[in-house]
């Protein structure tokens, strides 16, 4: 079994929604994971979202294009396992305990 396969099997069985390229390093050299990183983009398993972070990927039923998975909440997990923190914004506070009916599109991080 190459690479790539033993890549496609362990993003499939992953509970993670993100995945560095370290993640993946114990099953070959750099060169072969990141060979088999561009084969998971170009399947449409993965998207990367920043040098060496890849989000588990779908294509949207709407446009036809690779999105992530949970939408922002995947970017979300992202920077989390990155060891930032992600905060509701006011505006999403006064939503969420029914202060507003403006429904918030923002993130703060």
């Amino acid at each position: 079994m190459n690479i790539a396969t033993r890549m496609k099997i362990s993003v499939a069985n992953s509970r993670n929604n993100v995945f560095f390229s370290k993640d993946f390093i114990k099953m070959g050299s750099e060169k072969q994971v990141s060979r088999g990183l561009q084969k998971l983009i170009y399947d449409k398993r993965v998207i990367r979202i920043s040098k060496g972070v890849y989000v588990r990927a779908k294509e949207s039923r709407l446009t036809g294009k690779v999105v992530p998975v949970n939408g922002l909440e995947t970017v979300k997990e992202a920077v989390n396992r990155l060891g930032y923190q992600v905060k509701e914004s006011q505006s999403v506070k006064n939503y969420n305990s029914k202060r507003s009916t403006q429904v918030p599109t923002g993130r703060t991080i």
